[in-house]
C-alpha cells in the first residue's frame, strides 16, 4: 500500500513540475508518452527486492534501487545518480550525485557528488565532494573535498580539503588541507595544512603548517609553527597511581586489617 501512495505521489510531483514549465507532456494529445512515464516511476517487484528508474520505494524484506529517487528505505539501498532521503538496515549509497539525507545501521555513502547529511552506525563516507553533515559510530571521511560536520566514536578523516568542524573519539586527522575545529580523544593531526583550534586528549600535532590554538590537557599553545603539543604523561601517571593507591586503601579498610 505504501508503494502504491508513493508511485501516486511521484506522478502528482512529476506533472507538477512538467506544468510549472509548461511542458504539456500529459496532455491528451500526447498520451502516447503516458505509459513511458509511468514506467519511469513504478517500483518493481524482483524476488525480495524492488527496483525502479525514478520512482520512490519502502521494502521492509529486501533491498531498494535506482537511478534517481525521492525516498527510499529498506534493507541496503542504492541509487546510482541522485537521491532525497535514503533509510537503511545495512547501508544507504549513492554512486554519483546528489544525496539529501542518509540513515543507515552499518554504512552511508557517496561516491561523487554532494551529501547534505549522513548518519550511520559504522561509517559515513564521500569520496570526491561535499559533505554538509556526517555522523557515525566508528569513522567519517570525506578523501577529497569539503567537509562541513564531522562527529564519530572513532575517528573522522579527511585526505585533501576542507574541514570546519571534527569530533572523534579516537583522532581527526587532515593530511592535506585547511582545518577549523578538530576535537579528538586521544589525537588530532595535521600533515600539511592550517589548523584555527586543535584541542586532544594526548597529542595535538601539526607537521607542515600553522595551527592558531593548540590544547592538550592543561598545556596550550598559540601560534604554533611546524608544532606538536603532547600530554604531560608524569602528572597523568602520578594522578593514575594515586587514584590506584587510594582504591588499595579502601579496600585493605574494608577487610579490616
Amino acid at each position: 500500500m505504501i508503494n502504491l501512495i508513493l508511485f501516486i505521489v511521484n506522478i502528482a510531483l512529476f506533472y507538477f513540475v512538467l506544468y510549472f514549465f509548461k511542458i504539456p507532456v500529459l496532455s491528451i494529445e500526447h498520451i502516447g508518452y503516458w505509459p513511458l512515464l509511468i514506467a519511469l516511476f513504478i517500483p518493481f517487484h524482483i524476488g525480495k527486492d524492488i527496483y525502479t528508474v525514478l520512482g520512490s520505494a519502502e521494502n521492509k524484506d529486501g533491498n531498494v534501487y535506482s537511478l534517481a529517487s525521492i525516498y527510499q528505505k529498506g534493507y541496503n539501498i542504492i541509487s546510482v545518480f541522485a537521491s532525497g532521503y535514503q533509510k537503511a538496515g545495512n547501508g544507504a549509497y549513492v554512486f554519483f550525485g546528489l544525496s539529501g539525507y542518509q540513515e543507515a545501521g552499518n554504512e552511508a555513502g557517496v561516491g561523487i557528488g554532494i551529501a547534505g547529511y549522513q548518519k550511520a552506525g559504522n561509517e559515513t563516507g564521500v569520496g570526491i565532494g561535499v559533505a554538509g553533515h556526517q555522523e557515525a559510530g566508528n569513522g567519517a571521511y570525506v578523501f577529497f573535498g569539503l567537509s562541513g560536520y564531522q562527529e564519530a566514536g572513532n575517528e573522522t578523516y579527511i585526505l585533501f580539503g576542507l574541514s570546519g568542524y571534527q569530533k572523534a573519539g579516537n583522532e581527526a586527522r587532515i593530511f592535506i588541507g585547511l582545518s577549523g575545529y578538530q576535537k579528538a580523544g586521544n589525537e588530532t593531526y595535521i600533515l600539511f595544512g592550517l589548523s584555527g583550534y586543535q584541542k586532544a586528549g594526548n597529542e595535538a600535532r601539526i607537521f607542515i603548517g600553522l595551527s592558531g590554538y593548540q590544547k592538550v590537557g592543561k598545556k596550550s599553545r598559540a601560534l604554533g609553527l611546524f608544532s606538536t603539543l603532547k600530554a604531560d604523561w608524569f602528572f597523568i601517571n602520578k594522578a593514575r597511581s594515586v587514584s590506584a593507591s587510594g582504591f588499595f586503601i579502601v579496600f585493605l579498610k574494608n577487610l579490616d586489617i
